[in-house]
């Protein structure tokens, strides 16, 4: 599963700083969590963390992408392209 956590935490105009902070661990720890494999409970964590749901942190298959509401930048959800 690749993840677009970086894409997003730019849109937000957050960094792992922020997501550590929110999370009351380490930037360390987030950092790692961010590479390899992750569990699904960590990406529910994180997710929370930028106020957001986890499907957004995942990248899309081919064909499909993430929305955003044009004026107000909020996500709407992975649609077909």
């Amino acid at each position: 599963m690749k993840l677009r956590i970086e894409e997003v935490l730019k849109q937000k105009g957050k960094d792992l700083n922020y997501v550590a902070e929110k999370l009351g661990v380490t930037y360390n720890a987030v950092y790692l969590r961010t590479k390899g494999n992750m569990r699904i409970d960590k990406l529910q964590e994180i997710a929370g963390a930028l106020d957001t749901e986890p499907a957004e942190l995942i990248q899309t298959g081919e064909g499909y992408s993430h929305f955003y509401d044009d004026k107000t930048g909020e996500w709407l959800g992975i649609r077909k392209k």
